[in-house]
């Protein structure tokens, strides 16, 4: 579709059946955008869609652009991807003319799905490995660390009381214990 946004009117270059349907060959515009997203976009898709459509936004939107784009799903549960393209400006770098073009890009969209789904998965499983690796090293540490303790503290006493035999093979004892326990 050609569209002069100064003007708000329209011509139809190409479109399928219910497109042509719909704008007719030339036209205003306000007589059909609102009719748009009710007829194409599905309904989850439908206020979205409306707000791009939206010609009081649109030369602010492309002011410092040539372009805006909107991805949206259709009645039929496809991708499409619309886009508004400047096609000229006036002197002060307002944007006088426009194209709107629609293309199916369902094949595409399914594609980045299926690898954000994947990416999702992958990150739900590598955070949980990290969980089990932290809760692994958490009784790793306690596992190590109580022996360890016990060995020095024994050890420390052992020094302590080492004119006392009997003592310090007591001692020795429990050192050998928490040694072959760790």
């Amino acid at each position: 579709v050609y569209a002069n946004v100064k003007e708000r009117t329209y011509e139809l270059l190409k479109g399928h059946d219910l497109a042509q349907k719909i704008f007719g060959q030339k036209g205003k515009i306000d007589d059909v955008m609102e009719r748009l997203p009710t007829t194409f976009a599905a309904k989850e898709w439908r206020e979205q869609y409306r707000e791009f459509l939206n010609f009081d936004t649109l030369t602010e939107r492309l002011r410092n652009t040539n372009f805006v784009s909107n991805e949206f799903m259709d009645i039929n549960g496809e991708w499409r991807l619309s886009r508004f393209i400047v096609k000229s400006r006036d002197t002060q770098g307002n944007v006088v003319d426009v194209l709107y073009v629609v293309r199916d890009i369902t094949e595409e969209k399914l594609r980045e799905l299926m690898y954000q789904k994947q990416l999702k998965a992958s990150m739900e499983d590598a955070q949980r490995a990290n969980i089990s690796k932290t809760a692994f090293l958490q009784r790793m540490s306690h596992d190590i660390r109580t022996p360890m303790n016990a060995i020095i503290g024994f050890t420390s006493l052992a020094a302590t009381h080492i004119d006392n035999q009997e003592q310090v093979l007591d001692y020795l004892k429990k050192i050998s214990t928490s040694s072959q326990h760790l």
